[in-house]
């Protein structure tokens, strides 16, 4: 999938691994989000779930929300290039429409911070 085809104002990638624990809590807040979900159901946010392992079994057996486009570094092509800075896992981006990035390596509250004087 290309970042062009997420047709959203704004888009949150989450760099993650399904072994991580912290990955794991991460996930879970994301998830219980009361205003990115909100977001996500109008069509204003859309989130993008990168497993930076690949194919792994792991991420083969995690579920992941509907609505959110789940993924995985095939290859390791975003690690091998450096495409992101991945310093930590889990590493979240907030990037706009034309796939800019707003925010980098940020917290879920930061996140939702930005989008509630972002997004009217």
């Amino acid at each position: 999938m290309q970042l062009n085809a997420v047709c959203a104002p704004y888009l949150i990638l989450y760099f993650n691994d399904p072994d991580c624990d912290d990955c794991r809590r991460a996930k879970e807040r994301l998830v219980t989000s009361q205003s990115l979900n909100r977001l996500m159901d109008s069509g204003s946010l859309a989130l993008l779930s990168v497993c930076v392992g690949g194919k792994t079994a792991a991420w083969q057996q995690a579920a992941f929300p509907a609505r959110w486009i789940d993924g995985y570094d095939e290859g390791w092509q975003l690690t091998r290039r450096q495409v992101y800075d991945l310093k930590a896992m889990p590493t979240l981006y907030l990037l706009d429409s034309r796939k800019r990035v707003i925010l980098k390596d940020i917290s879920i509250d930061k996140i939702e911070e930005c989008l509630r004087h972002s997004v009217r």
